[in-house]
């Protein structure tokens, strides 16, 4: 099958029936789009980028991205690939084109043609199997044994009789033996160049097979949350780049017998012992990188030099020991290695590693002694030793190349890391939460640009000398003994200090102010009462003060219209007048979260054109008024304050979410003008279904929260086509009151427990995404439940209807 051109994409689907099952959709400028379809097939048309900083691979080209759910949607995709494939440009007249075929696809299908790409544009296809969409979440968890692995009626040999595909994944689904008819595709080359297998099952035979006559292209492998035989199998594709093989069981008592002629070597007979061979790999002559993070075996790291272009390791959760460190430091080209959770006690080997650029030892037992010799690696830039027993880094004060050092929750002292003054290269240093109780001597390290002594026992006299740190940018003193920080305001490129929950108040943040560069100040759960001196920075961009103890009324007061902040968060204090805020032309972002303002105390916010998220929660507030002028306003929360109406919110077209919950508030009329609004949470008021009427022409709903209101018809919402999720526990709604609700086909989360239904949840199943159903405290039958269950496996239904039938149980 030849790749698929745009000419062909974009006239084959004006021949196609009128109703939408199936969708196509294009943007260039992202690195991955995709609308979904109701049955079986998805189809999305990817441009690559972006290129992750750890993958070797390059992926530039077009993509078009096929995700198949059961047998149906392959059958679908296998016919329009055809269609597509088999296009030519003299096909394009509708007059002398080929007419649509007579398949079975349901209602119909729709394809929206690219409209951004030009005729002459080629992509190739990924193909996607899909059966549980959480298996793969639940194995990175660690909760993969309570992971549902469904078996599909679709099996490799099917995928890949899609023709030419660059990239197979197979993830959360059982794959039955390949019928008799697609076995060729299983013994023949389909150009795969990217395979990946996560908390599924294929028959092995199949896999094998599948290894062997892709061999020539296929140059990654993922495979995730299943059990493998020996790695020797990956020797049926030699060409191999990548390995990344998470949270996998090995066999090493397993044998695979492999073909001389493709091996170049005679079969190997099972090894006595319980560990599995590294060694197995060395087929892999072009490998460049191996993960096994969280691999269940018993490694055997003998060997492994033998990859000799591997530039990434990444064994962070294996079973590893210091002996395996040894046959890794042979390795001389490996930049990446990551040994993080493992026993491992000495690192020294690895100072021949000369190519090494990010070492990762956190959660190991390396102790001081095991790391001497790492200093004279000439690359090493970023080095992680956090939760790990050092006591004593002064040997990395020769590096000559080091850049970041992170020592959080060590036993490293100040006499331990005196030395790192002298390190002219480090920029980065991380000593959270140590028992290290004096840093003066880090005022002699020029080039340290971030530091951070968060939950350390640093108090003022700890950071004397900081004044000289002319380079440092960022710092974090939260949770200290500091009582002073006024000296700082001779570090001219500090444009970051965050003081949460240190000792300092008004006075010992004075000549703050005076720092050219600030642009972020965090005083949150500090003494601080007054903030008007810190106001007259001109450059503070963001501000939070956090479960402050501000006592003025109008802690702003000092603000004019040249200020320049952009976020400022005020909580938990006694402030009642913000007026002066509304000067501010660039401020989007304003919290004041359980404060005591009231609407004349946010009046002067008319005038700021920029806000775009307000939270004015357990306040005040009574009045909306002065913030339906923010015409660019897209977040507005006012849960629990004494609102009684929101009126003339339409005024605010851009607004995406709002919280009214726990408000006096009875009617949203109007909302429904602001065509943007994705989230509405009205829990907890006095909202009924006449001010609840007219909602259904917001479009855009994605989420409605309205418990405890007294609502009873839902079936309206069926018109919100992008509705995913819908909470109504305890509302007084009845069966009759869900008819038409099922419209909603995008529904994912539907809770109705505690409500009045008797039934009808059946509509349902016409809800392919729905994954969680809550009919708790209903009268909803056993019976009903159980056909939910049948028609949607992978909705949880969560009811209590078999207990009540135990126990004769009627609820009233």
């Amino acid at each position: 099958m030849q790749p698929i051109a745009s000419d062909a994409f974009m006239a084959i689907s004006e021949f196609l029936p009128d109703q939408s099952m199936s969708w196509i959709c294009t943007a260039p400028l992202t690195r991955r789009s995709q609308e979904k379809s109701t049955r079986g097939l998805r189809l999305g048309l990817n441009r690559y980028q972006q290129v992750e900083a750890f993958s070797f691979r390059k992926l530039r080209r077009l993509r078009l991205r096929c995700d198949i759910s059961d047998v149906y949607g392959l059958r679908l995709a296998r016919w329009w690939l055809q269609k597509c494939t088999d296009f030519s440009p003299s096909d394009a007249d509708p007059s002398g084109g080929p007419e649509c075929q007579s398949v079975q696809v349901g209602d119909g299908l729709v394809l929206r043609a690219p409209l951004k790409f030009s005729a002459s544009a080629e992509f190739s296809l990924s193909v996607h199997c899909w059966g549980d969409r959480k298996a793969s979440a639940a194995t990175r968890s660690g909760c993969a044994s309570t992971a549902a692995v469904p078996e599909l009626n679709c099996s490799l040999g099917d995928l890949l009789s899609l023709g030419r595909i660059d990239c197979v994944e197979i993830n959360g689904a059982t794959l039955p033996p390949t019928p008799a008819e697609w076995q060729s595709c299983l013994a023949f080359s389909r150009g795969v160049e990217e395979f990946c297998l996560k908390v599924g099952s294929v028959p092995l035979n199949e896999l094998l097979s599948f290894l062997y006559s892709n061999g020539s292209t296929l140059q990654a492998i993922e495979v995730v949350g299943v059990a493998l035989p020996r790695l020797q199998m990956l020797a049926l594709a030699p060409r191999i780049e990548e390995v990344v093989l998470r949270n996998v069981a090995i066999h090493p008592q397993s044998v695979v017998v492999i073909d001389s002629t493709s091996a170049g070597q005679p079969p190997r007979p099972a090894l006595p012992s319980t560990r599995v061979p590294l060694s197995d790999l060395e087929a892999l002559q072009g490998l460049k990188k191996l993960d096994l993070m969280n691999c269940k075996a018993d490694l055997d790291c003998t060997g492994i030099e033998r990859c000799t272009l591997l530039h990434s390791l990444l064994f962070s959760g294996c079973s590893i020991t210091d002996a395996d460190v040894e046959s890794i430091g042979k390795l001389r080209r490996v930049e990446e290695l990551f040994l993080a959770r493992t026993r491992i006690t000495n690192v020294r080997p690895l100072a021949a590693v000369e190519d090494l650029k990010f070492l990762v030892l956190s959660n190991t037992m390396v102790n001081s002694a095991g790391i001497e010799g790492l200093q004279t690696l000439p690359n090493l830039t970023r080095f992680d030793l956090s939760s790990t027993p050092i006591t004593d880094v002064n040997c990395l004060s020769k590096s000559r190349s080091l850049v970041y050092l992170n020592l959080s929750k060590t036993a490293v002292t100040s006499e331990g890391m005196q030395e790192l003054q002298h390190l002219a290269t480090l920029e980065q240093l991380v000593l959270n939460e140590t028992a290290i109780r004096n840093v003066s001597f880090l005022s002699n390290a020029r080039s340290l640009k971030t530091l951070s002594l968060q939950s350390t026992l640093v108090d003022t006299a700890g950071i004397d000398g900081f004044r000289r740190l002319k380079s440092l940018q960022n710092l974090c003193l939260a949770h200290t003994r500091v009582t002073k920080v006024t000296e700082l305001q001779h570090c001219e490129n500090l444009w970051r200090i965050d003081l949460q929950g240190s000792l300092v108040d008004e006075d010992g943040v004075a000549g703050l102010e005076l720092l050219p560069s600030l642009r972020a100040l965090s005083l949150s759960q500090t003494d601080v009462a007054d903030i008007g001196r810190i106001l007259a920075s001109r450059s503070l961009e963001q501000l939070e003060v956090k479960l402050s103890r501000v006592s003025k009324h109008n802690p702003f007061g000092a603000v004019t219209k040249d200020s320049p902040l952009r976020e400022v968060v005020l909580t938990h204090c006694d402030a009642t007048d913000v007026n002066n805020l509304g000067l501010c032309a660039e401020l989007s972002v304003l919290n004041l979260w359980s404060t005591k303002v009231t609407s004349k105390g946010i009046a002067g916010l008319r005038d700021a054109k920029s806000l775009r998220e307000a939270d004015l929660a357990e306040t005040e507030l009574t009045d909306i008024t002065p913030l339906l002028s923010c015409s660019q306003l897209r977040t507005l929360i006012l849960y629990k304050t004494a609102l009684h109406t929101i009126e003339g919110v339409e005024a605010l077209c851009n607004l995406r979410r709002l919280d009214v919950a726990e408000t006096q508030v009875s009617s949203i009329k109007g909302l429904e003008q602001c065509k943007l609004l994705e989230i509405l949470n009205i829990s907890s008021t006095l909202v009924d279904d006449a001010g609840f009427k007219g909602i259904e022409r917001a479009q855009s709903l994605k989420a409605i929260l309205l418990s405890f209101t007294r609502i009873t018809q839902l079936g309206a919402l069926g018109n919100c086509t992008h509705l995913k999720e819908l909470h109504a526990q305890s509302c007084p709604v009845t069966s009759e009151g869900l008819a038409g609700l099922e419209k909603a086909f995008r529904l994912v989360k539907l809770n109705l427990s505690y409500t009045k239904i008797e039934g009808n949840i059946a509509r349902f199943v016409g809800c392919p995404q729905l994954q969680k159903l809550n009919v708790k405290f209903t009268s909803v039958s056993y019976e009903e439940v159980h056909y939910v269950e049948m028609c949607l496996p992978h909705c949880r239904v969560m009811n209590d209807a078999s207990e009540r039938t135990k126990k004769g149980v009627k609820l009233t």
